[in-house]
């Protein structure tokens, strides 16, 4: 999970306009549909281990918001982690925004870009 959100706020930094204005979901729309990733892990020891998940995105609320659904697999392909995020423009066009959550744990991550 860490490299999955890190990847989202690295790719918000360095794409500085990209979501932004008129039609800044469309311009994201190769992430849609379902990609078998491959992660590294961060161990308790400091070391990465090599992983595997599957995200499927889609548009949601008549395609003004994107919705991603993450699921981290074992080495035996069984789910062992899952979270979903929504993307949704900001109504002014100077950003947008991401809320993750995790099925069965407490809260929430509110990112937020401009």
């Amino acid at each position: 999970m860490q490299l999955y959100l890190s990847f989202l706020i690295l790719f918000t930094a360095n794409a500085p306009g990209l979501l932004t204005g008129p039609g800044c979901l469309q311009q994201i729309d190769f992430f849609i549909g379902e990609w078998n990733l491959v992660t590294r892990d961060l161990q308790s020891d400091g070391s990465f281990a090599q992983g595997q998940a599957i995200s499927t995105a889609y548009h949601i609320l008549d395609r003004k918001a994107n919705q991603d659904d993450f699921r981290s697999l074992n080495s035996n392909g069984k789910v062992i982690f899952r979270g979903t995020s929504i993307r949704s423009c900001l109504e002014d066009t100077t950003g947008y925004v991401i809320v993750w959550i995790m099925p069965g744990k407490e809260g929430y991550t509110d990112l937020r870009a401009r």
